[in-house]
């Protein structure tokens, strides 16, 4: 017998497909996709397209960007494309200076924070210099956390360099880092001045990284975009091997999905709870496995599985909705095995999570393609036996 279907928030689909200006003035192949948000007076502009990386200077001029630019990367990125953009920028007239924090999910913590601090402080940053933070979604959490409260707020520019960053965490102006007891415990809204996505930047990004990444465009499309869904079905060959031209059309889409649910929702009271679809299972197996064991976005693709059982159970979702999205998880190398969990370590982990209201977790549960709804009504057993299903999968 199937429970009753929880009471929640239902948000109906809708294209996000088409439409977006290209950027003028420049040779570069680029979409603009416009952000209004009372957070962040004036709005600002996600540029996303190949090869908008060159605009750099002339966006920075645009937005009023005076002073030095402060680069904030990581290890990883740093050698392959932040002496780059200090010979970009160098060449426009533009002092640039670059940091690296060590890479990796270990290290956004509040003593990289620290570390930030000093250089900048060292470095004697003025409020009206801007930082431009250069790498994966790691990086763009704690420079944005920089920005945001160094000197009480400097301007942000994101520049992401991986699949996630550019679909997902560089939108929107959640910035944070994480503390031992769970992931983004301490962060900001801090909106950015522009967001650069060039997605030739992917295409030194390592497979698993990339795969991990599709996770969160697979998750934009259920949430609120069939026609998204839709091209991932199309033109999977095409974006397994990384065409340029459909790749950028797959992030400027998955990137739309986004900037619509933060225009109508930029401080997460109600729509932007859709985009922690997976999340909530998601975070518990990263903390459960080890950070780093499992990246971000496997363990969202898993999340999203789980979930959609839980929906199945209770009946927001029919079975039919399950397989076709673990098949369309699978066809992009998504839901692996996982390594060893032990269940009470994963339901330990979920109440932590900072999604919560009254005590109670915000549960993201699919109708359909392109449909979700958002409740706290999930009964314990419900939650038990998706986890279950999830240790015995990691067996």
């Amino acid at each position: 017998m199937r429970a009753e279907v929880p009471k929640g928030i239902a948000f109906p689909p809708t294209s996000q497909a088409g439409g977006l200006p290209p950027l003028k003035g420049s040779n570069c192949e680029a979409r603009r996709l416009r952000v209004d948000v009372p957070a962040a007076p004036g709005g600002y502009d996600v540029v996303c397209g190949r090869g908008v990386l060159t605009a750099l200077p002339v966006l920075l001029e645009e937005i009023g960007a005076a002073g030095r630019v402060l680069l904030l990367s990581d290890a990883t990125v740093a050698p392959l494309q932040g002496r780059r953009v200090v010979t970009l920028l160098g060449a426009a007239g533009r002092d640039a200076l670059l940091w690296a924090m060590p890479a990796g999910e270990a290290h956004k913590t509040l003593e990289t924070v620290s570390a930030a601090y000093s250089w900048l402080a060292g470095q004697r940053v003025e409020r009206g210099e801007t930082i431009v933070a250069l790498g994966g979604g790691v990086v763009g959490d704690l420079a944005g956390f920089v920005a945001a409260t160094y000197l009480r707020g400097l301007r942000l520019v994101q520049v992401p360099t991986t699949l996630v960053a550019q679909v997902d965490s560089a939108l929107g102006g959640k910035v944070g880092v994480d503390l031992p007891a769970g992931k983004n415990l301490v962060g900001a809204f801090h909106q950015p001045a522009l967001v650069l996505a060039d997605v030739e930047l992917l295409a030194t990004l390592p497979e698993r990284e990339w795969r991990a990444g599709l996770a969160e465009v697979i998750k934009h499309g259920v949430i609120r975009d069939r026609g998204l869904l839709d091209l991932l079905e199309r033109r999977r060959a095409d974006i397994v091997a990384r065409d340029p031209g459909v790749v950028a059309g797959m992030v400027a889409q998955a990137a739309a999905v986004k900037v619509a649910v933060v225009v109508e929702d930029p401080l997460e009271r109600g729509l932007r709870r859709i985009l922690n679809y997976g999340h909530t299972l998601g975070h518990a197996i990263e903390r459960a496995a080890g950070y780093g064991v499992v990246l971000h976005g496997e363990a969202v693709a898993w999340g999203m599985a789980a979930a959609a059982r839980i929906a199945a159970q209770l009946g927001t979702c029919d079975g039919a909705f399950v397989a076709w999205q673990d098949a369309l998880l699978r066809a992009y190398g998504l839901c692996m095995p996982l390594p060893v969990l032990q269940a009470d370590a994963v339901l330990q982990a979920t109440r932590l999570d900072k999604k919560t209201a009254g005590g109670h977790l915000h549960w993201v549960l699919p109708r359909g393609p392109g449909e979700v709804t958002v409740t706290h009504d999930v009964p314990s057993v419900a939650v038990d036996a998706a986890v279950d299903w999830l240790v015995a999968e990691g067996r």
